[in-house]
Parts: structure tokens; sequence; C-alpha cells
């Protein structure tokens, strides 16, 4: 799915529970990018912890045994990553950006930007 449906969906998802951010205050989407942020931050710390986890097992366990533990955690990777993606969606819809175009604009900035370091 194109990522602009996706962030339309999650927009009415969020109108349909309530939570809609469509606002012209500016109090009030900076109240908004607050509350998701922080729902953000949260996100990527319990992604961390898992990894964490891993980390903690990856000098006790043989290999198989640590791909074993992160097969069984993949889900919950994966989960916590999409959580983590839908605040940024949120946060995007508050400041109004199209994040397919501002996305290719950075693209295209880090490919000059990192050029030197392409594999030849």
């Amino acid at each position: 799915m194109d990522i602009s449906k996706i962030v339309a969906l999650q927009k009415e998802f969020d109108e349909k529970h309530g939570w809609s951010h469509n606002s012209s205050s500016t109090s009030e989407k900076i109240d908004f990018i607050n509350k998701d942020i922080i729902g953000l931050v949260g996100e990527i710390g319990e992604f961390s912890n898992l990894i964490k986890k891993l980390n903690l097992l990856d000098n006790r366990f043989l290999d198989e045994e640590l791909n074993e533990k992160f097969i069984e955690l993949h889900p919950e990777l994966q989960e916590e990553l999409i959580d983590a993606f839908i605040y940024l969606i949120r946060i995007s819809s508050h400041l109004d950006m199209d994040i397919s175009k501002e996305y290719l604009r950075k693209y295209n900035i880090n490919k000059g930007r990192f050029k030197k370091y392409e594999n030849k």
C-alpha cells in the first residue's frame, strides 16, 4: 500500500476514535505533538528493550540459541516498530507534512552527502 494511503487510513482511524488532530491552533498542534512524542519514545523504548534482551543473550548463547530467541521475539519487534511508525505518521500529520515528498527530498540530500561511502 502507498504511504499516502496509510497516512489517510491513520487519519480516518484517529477521527473515528475522537483523536482528530485537525486544528488551526498552534498550541493544540504542539499539544498533540507532545503527546505523540511521548508515545513514540515509549514504543522505541519497548523496541530497544527487546533488542537489549538479544544483546544480553549474545554473550551467553550459541548462535543457534540466539537465532531461536530472535525468531521468538521477531513478532514483538515488528509490533513495537509499527507502533512507533504510527506515531511518526501522526506527528507528520500534525505538521501538515507530505511524508512521501519529504522522504524523497531528504533521500536525495543523503544520496549526495554519503556518495563517498558507496560500495564500488
